[in-house]
C-alpha cells in the first residue's frame, strides 16, 4: 500500500485489514490483528455463530437460554431493529422479536422510499396495525437501496418470521463503521434481549392486575381470550409501553 495514501495517520497506527483492503475509508485496529475478537470484524464477515464466542471465561450459556430465532451475527439498536451486515456497500434491516410482541394483526408497513436517506435513531417507517402504529428508529445512517417488496401484500411477515422473510429494507451505509460501534452485538445483545423480555412481561402482568383491580372480583366464566398485549392497552399505555422498553440505560 502507498505510505502517502493516508498521511494523516501516524506510521505505527495498525490499520484495520478491511481498511487496508481498501473496502472501508478508515478505521484503525483496537485488537492488536486478533480479528476473532473483534465485534467490526464479525460483523463485516457476517459470521453466523452460536453466540458462545461472544462469551468470557467464566460465563455459561445453556440452550435454554438461548433466545429461540436470535441471529448472533446481527448488530441490535435499542428502538429494535437489527442490521444485518451482508457486505460493506449492503445491510439488511429489520425487526427484532421484542417489538414483535407488541404487534396484531398488522395492516401495512410505511418504510423509506428507495433511494432516500436515512439517519441512525431517527424514524425510517411505520408499522400499521389493528390498534396502534409503531415508528421505526433506524440502527444506522445511509441510503435505501431495496424495500422487501413482499411486505406490501404480506405486513404479517414482519409478526411471523422477523428475522428472514419479514426484513424491510436493504441500505448503502454511510458511516458503517461507526454506526455498528454503537450498536448491540454478541453477549451484550443476548443480554439486553433478555432485559427487554423481562420488562414487557412485566408490563404486562401490572398492566392486567390493574384492569382486574379494576373490574373487582367476578366469576371465570371463560370470558374472551387476550391474544395480545396491544389489546390492553389505550394509544396512551401503547406510547408509554414502546417508550419504556426502547429506551437505553447505558
Amino acid at each position: 500500500m502507498n505510505k502517502n495514501a493516508y498521511p494523516l495517520i501516524p506510521e505505527e497506527a495498525k490499520r484495520c485489514v478491511w481498511m487496508t483492503a481498501g473496502l472501508i475509508s478508515y478505521k484503525l485496529c483496537e485488537h492488536d490483528y486478533r480479528c476473532e475478537t473483534c465485534m467490526f470484524d464479525q460483523g463485516m464477515r457476517n459470521v453466523n455463530t452460536t453466540g458462545l464466542s461472544s462469551l468470557k471465561t467464566g460465563d455459561t450459556l445453556s440452550v435454554a437460554d438461548t433466545p429461540s430465532g436470535m441471529r448472533w451475527s446481527r448488530f441490535y439498536h435499542p428502538g429494535h431493529c437489527w442490521a444485518n451486515v451482508e457486505d460493506p456497500e449492503n445491510v439488511r434491516i429489520g425487526v427484532d422479536d421484542v417489538l414483535t410482541r407488541l404487534m396484531v394483526g398488522v395492516k401495512a408497513v410505511i418504510l423509506t422510499r428507495e433511494g432516500e436517506r436515512i439517519r441512525r435513531g431517527e424514524c425510517c417507517g411505520h408499522i400499521i396495525h389493528e390498534r396502534h402504529i409503531i415508528p421505526l428508529i433506524a440502527p444506522l445512517s445511509g441510503t435505501i437501496r431495496h424495500a422487501n417488496k413482499r411486505l406490501q401484500k404480506e405486513p404479517a411477515l414482519l409478526m411471523t418470521d422477523p428475522w428472514d422473510a419479514g426484513w424491510m429494507v436493504r441500505v448503502k451505509p454511510a458511516t458503517l463503521e461507526h454506526d455498528i460501534q454503537n450498536l448491540l452485538f454478541g453477549k451484550r445483545a443476548f443480554t439486553w434481549r433478555q432485559e427487554k423480555h423481562r420488562e414487557l412481561t412485566d408490563l404486562c402482568t401490572a398492566l392486567q392486575q390493574h384492569a382486574y383491580s379494576d373490574i373487582g372480583l367476578t366469576m371465570q366464566d371463560g370470558g374472551e381470550k387476550i391474544s395480545a398485549l396491544a389489546e390492553l392497552l389505550s394509544p396512551e399505555q401503547y406510547c408509554q409501553v414502546l417508550e419504556a422498553i426502547s429506551r437505553d440505560k447505558d
